[in-house]
C-alpha cells in the first residue's frame, strides 16, 4: 500500500487547500456578513467544516476499495475526470449561485451542518481516487479536514475585516489546483507506460 508520502506531501497539501476553497470561501463571505465575530463562532464554523472534510474521503476510500478491482486499467482517467469536474464544479460554482442567500442563516447550527454537508461532496469523489491510488486515507482524510479547519476558522476573521477583496477568487483558484492535479496524475500515467 503506498503511503501518503508516495503520494507526496506537496500534492496532498495541494489536494486539501484545493478541497477547502469551497468551505473557505462560504466562511470568508460569514465573516463578511456577520457583525460581531467571536472567537467561539469561529471555531464552530472551523470544526462543521473540517470535520465534514475529513469524513468524506473515508467513506469514499471504502467505496472506491470496493470496484477498484473493476476500473484498475483505467484509474487515471477515472482520478483525471474526477479531479477535472470537481475543479470545474467549483471555478463554475460562483456564477451559478448567490451564497449570500444562503450564508444569512449562518449562525443556525442545522444551517452550518448542511453548508458543511454540501462543500464535503467533493472530498467524498477525492476518497474514491485515493481508493484508485492505493494511498493510505487515515492521515491523509485527518490532514484535509485538519486544513480545512485552520483556513475556515482563519477565514471567518479574514472575511469580517477584508471580505469584499476575495470575492469568488478562492473557488476559482481551489478549481484550478485540483484541475492541475487530475492533468499531473494524467501525464504522469502516460509518461511512464510509455
Amino acid at each position: 500500500m503506498k503511503g501518503v508520502t508516495n503520494l507526496g506531501f506537496i500534492t496532498l497539501l495541494a489536494v486539501a487547500l484545493g478541497l477547502a476553497m469551497d468551505s473557505l470561501s462560504l466562511s470568508v463571505l460569514n465573516g463578511f456578513l456577520v457583525k460581531k465575530i467571536y472567537f467561539r463562532y469561529a471555531i464552530k464554523v472551523g470544526l462543521f467544516f473540517g470535520v465534514f472534510q475529513g469524513i468524506m474521503p473515508l467513506i469514499g476510500w471504502g467505496a472506491g476499495n470496493t470496484v477498484k478491482i473493476h476500473i484498475q486499467r483505467y484509474d487515471h482517467w477515472v482520478d483525471f475526470i474526477i479531479l477535472v469536474f470537481i475543479g470545474l464544479r467549483l471555478i463554475f460554482s460562483t456564477k451559478i449561485h448567490d451564497k449570500s442567500k444562503v450564508v444569512n442563516w449562518s449562525l443556525n447550527t442545522s444551517t452550518l451542518i448542511v453548508l458543511a454537508f454540501v462543500t464535503s461532496i467533493d472530498a467524498l469523489a477525492v476518497g474514491v481516487s485515493f481508493a484508485i491510488l492505493d494511498i493510505e486515507i487515515i492521515f491523509a482524510a485527518m490532514f484535509i479536514g485538519s486544513v480545512t479547519l485552520i483556513l475556515c476558522f482563519l477565514g471567518v476573521y479574514t472575511g469580517s475585516r477584508y471580505g469584499k477583496i476575495f470575492g469568488d477568487k478562492l473557488e476559482i483558484i481551489g478549481g484550478v489546483i485540483l484541475i492541475l492535479i487530475g492533468l499531473k496524475i494524467l501525464i504522469e500515467h502516460i509518461v511512464k507506460n510509455i
